[in-house]
C-alpha cells in the first residue's frame, strides 16, 4: 500500500471551495452528516481518540519487486472496492496473480444509505493507504464502516486479533445493573444475527434501563463468516467490551476484523448522532441549510 502524496492527502483535510460547490447536493448532505458525527464523536470520546483507527502491525518484508507489484494490486483493489460500495453494504474480492495477489473486503453498517456507505469506504481506502503503507495485512475502521486488505486469502476465516474497544467518556450511575442489561441485550442480538438467515448477520435492539432511559444496541458480522463463527466473534466482542470495569461508561463499541457491536443511550442506528438534544438539533438544523452555490 503506497503512501498517498501530500497533495492528495490535503484534499481530504481542506477541500477547495470550488470543488465543494460543484458536488451534488446528496453528496453534500452525506459529507455534512459525517462531519456532524465526527464533531460529536470527538467531543464525546477522549480528545484525539476518533476515527480512523488502524491495525497494521507488520511490514511487508518481501523483496522490493514483490512489494511494488503487491502495492499496485492493492491500489487497483481499493478502487474496485470503493466503486462497489455505492450499491453493496459488504463486498470481498481479490486482484492480481500468484504471490502478489491482494485480497480485500469492506463492511458498512447496514442502516447506512448507499451514498453514505460509498463515502465512508472511500475515506477508508484513503486512510488505509496513508496509515498502513507497505503492510501485508491492514485493517482500518471509520465511524460507520471498515476495510481490510491482505496478501493472504482471509475470506471466511474468523480473526479475533487486533480488536479495539472504544467508550463514551460519560459514566453511568448504576454500572452493575447497566452491565447486566447490556450483556443480556447483546447476547440476544448475537444469537439473532448469527442464526436468523433473514437478518443477514445484523441485528438491533432497544431495551429500557431504569425508569426513564433506553439502551440501543447493534451487532453485525462480515457476511463471509459461518453462523457459528459470527456468534463466536460477537461473544468474544461482548466479553471484551464489557470487561475490566469498562461497563461504567454510557456507551461503547468493539471494532473487530470479523464483527462489530455498539451500544448507546440514543438511537444511533435511526440517524441520531448524540443523546444530547442540543447537539442533535444543531446537526439537523445545519443539514437543512445546505445549499449549492
Amino acid at each position: 500500500m503506497t503512501p498517498q502524496s501530500t497533495k492528495h492527502t490535503s484534499k481530504r483535510q481542506h477541500m477547495p471551495y470550488s470543488l465543494v460547490s460543484s458536488l451534488p447536493k446528496s453528496t453534500m448532505n452525506v459529507l455534512l452528516l459525517l462531519l456532524c458525527l465526527f464533531l460529536i464523536f470527538s467531543k464525546t470520546f477522549v480528545s484525539g481518540d476518533y476515527p480512523p483507527y488502524q491495525y497494521c502491525p507488520d511490514t511487508n518484508n518481501n523483496n522490493s519487486t514483490h512489494t511494488t507489484d503487491f502495492n499496485k494490486n492493492v491500489d487497483t483493489l481499493l478502487v474496485s472496492l470503493s466503486s462497489s460500495a455505492s450499491h453493496l453494504k459488504f463486498h470481498s474480492m481479490s486482484f492480481g496473480s500468484a504471490k502478489n495477489r491482494s485480497y480485500g473486503l469492506y463492511l458498512c453498517l447496514r442502516y447506512l444509505t448507499p451514498q453514505a456507505c460509498k463515502t465512508c469506504v472511500t475515506m477508508a481506502t484513503q486512510a488505509i493507504t496513508k496509515l498502513c503503507p507497505n503492510s501485508s495485512d491492514a485493517t482500518v475502521w471509520e465511524d460507520v464502516c471498515q476495510l481490510r486488505v491482505s496478501d493472504q486469502r482471509f475470506f471466511g476465516h474468523l480473526d479475533l486479533t487486533g480488536d479495539i474497544s472504544k467508550y463514551n467518556t460519560k459514566t453511568i450511575s448504576e454500572p452493575e445493573k447497566f452491565r447486566s442489561v447490556v450483556n443480556s441485550s447483546l447476547f440476544s442480538l448475537a444469537e439473532q444475527a448469527a442464526f436468523n438467515s433473514s437478518a443477514r448477520m445484523y441485528a438491533t435492539k432497544l431495551v429500557p434501563f431504569l425508569s426513564t432511559e433506553k439502551v440501543y444496541s447493534l451487532v453485525q458480522c462480515t457476511l463471509d463468516l459461518s453462523p457459528n463463527d459470527c456468534l463466536r466473534c460477537l461473544k468474544n466482542a461482548i466479553v471484551e467490551v464489557l470487561g475490566s470495569g469498562k461497563y461504567q461508561f454510557r456507551g461503547g463499541r468493539l471494532l473487530s476484523k470479523s464483527c462489530y457491536l455498539r451500544y448507546e443511550f440514543y438511537a444511533f442506528y435511526d440517524g441520531k448522532t448524540s443523546e444530547d438534544p442540543v447537539a442533535q438539533s444543531e446537526c439537523l438544523h445545519d443539514s437543512s441549510r445546505i445549499s449549492i452555490v
